[in-house]
């Protein structure tokens, strides 16, 4: 028999796309009755959340433990409208925040392990990305994201997500000339990241159940939309994917044809 009162379950959740996306991505019908869900750095609405976003996010909020798992860093996710009220995930696991908001030191300290060897190396590859894409005259931009005020990791993304094409082209065009040994290659939409091997959501989701998983019988739940969310969601008991998304594709190409 169940418990009458049994803890609430843990539910760990990629945000961008998965419960919130740009307004590009929405149909009209999706746009009516949409909210704000983050904001751009000048202020103005950038992600919104449907109906039924909302009303999945106000379920969980009062019924579980609400962990976002994230590739946003900690001042992108200080934009983002949800009241997150325990552990929180962020740029791609590099940094964990407590239920406070502080930075967890100890996490901090491992990934300072894992990146401050590879500084000098990642300036030189987000050099040799942008002589790419210059020479080509595609306006795309490379920059590496910065936490703990050391460089995390190199990401990628287009001016025009209309021509994401261009974007991609640099996976078959330079990648293959370059040692990304020490790297993992991410690729969504428009976003292409190189992130150094050990800074990943996994990692960190396992760090964060060994903090909130104080009773075994507590179930864990992903929800995530990328290729690159299936690690952390495999660590869960049971996870979903968005209708439309990365992952649902790839699972639609499992199926037999009707």
């Amino acid at each position: 028999m169940p418990e009458t009162n049994p803890p609430p379950p843990l539910f760990f959740i990629d945000l961008d796309d998965t419960v919130f996306q740009t307004a590009r991505k929405m149909t009209p019908a999706q746009r009516a009755g949409a909210v704000a869900a983050a904001m751009d750095r000048q202020g103005a609405p950038r992600s919104f959340m449907t109906r039924r976003q909302q009303n999945l996010i106000a379920w969980l909020n009062s019924h579980a433990c609400l962990v976002p798992v994230t590739g946003r860093g900690t001042q992108e996710l200080q934009r983002v409208g949800i009241p997150f009220r325990s552990w929180r995930i962020a740029t791609h696991g590099a940094v964990i925040l407590d239920p406070e908001g502080r930075v967890d030191a100890v996490w901090q300290q491992h990934v300072a392990g894992i990146v401050m060897p590879l500084q000098q190396d990642m300036r030189e590859l987000a050099r040799r990305c942008s002589l790419f894409f210059a020479s080509r005259g595609y306006d795309a931009f490379v920059r590496i994201n910065l936490e703990y005020e050391i460089g995390i990791y190199i990401v990628m993304k287009h001016r025009d997500s209309s021509r994401l094409h261009e974007l991609y082209a640099i996976q078959n065009e330079l990648f293959p000339r370059l040692d990304l040994s020490a790297y993992a290659l991410s690729g969504n939409d428009n976003n292409i990241s190189l992130l150094p091997r050990g800074i990943d959501k996994a990692s960190a989701l396992r760090y964060v159940l060994k903090k909130l998983r104080n009773d075994p019988a507590i179930p864990a739940i992903g929800l995530g939309d990328s290729l690159s969310d299936l690690p952390f969601l495999s660590e869960c008991d049971w996870w979903g994917v968005p209708q439309k998304s990365q992952l649902a594709e790839a699972f639609r190409g499992l199926l037999p044809e009707e």
